[in-house]
This record gives structure tokens, C-alpha cells and sequence, in this order.
């Protein structure tokens, strides 16, 4: 298996699958006080899915549709 899967299946399996929707090429472990705002209040996961961003609710007080982590070289 690839870096790539490892990450994918160990993030499903802490985050759980109902509550994490990763868009591909991109890393959605991104701790919750380090997020930027992706969405806006009472964004769904699908809405925050289609603009390419991380859904996680399973933080109640944090950022649920945020953007992806992403190298620095690849801004």
C-alpha cells in the first residue's frame, strides 16, 4: 500500500467514516485550531465536499468545512 492509502484508511478509521469526507490529493488531518474556514455556519458535508474542502463534525466547538492541508510548494 502506497503513503497515500495509509493516511486515507488511518484517518477513516480515527475520524470515522460518517463524519470525514476527504477529497482526493489532499490531507484532511489538519488539527481543529490550526483549520482555515472553508464554508460558512451550517455548511453540509456534500456543499463542503463539491468546493473541493474537509468536512469534520466530530469537533463541536471547531471549524467543520475547512481547507485541506497542502505542501508549501504546491499553493
Amino acid at each position: 500500500m502506497g503513503r497515500y492509502t495509509v493516511c486515507w484508511v488511518v484517518s477513516i478509521l480515527i475520524l470515522g467514516a460518517d463524519t470525514a469526507y476527504l477529497p482526493p490529493n489532499y490531507s484532511c488531518a489538519v488539527q481543529p485550531s490550526l483549520r482555515n474556514e472553508c464554508g460558512y455556519k451550517g455548511i453540509t458535508a456534500d456543499e463542503c465536499v463539491k468546493k473541493n474542502c474537509c468536512f469534520d463534525n466530530s469537533e463541536p466547538d471547531s471549524i467543520r468545512c475547512y481547507a485541506p492541508w497542502t505542501p508549501k510548494g504546491d499553493v
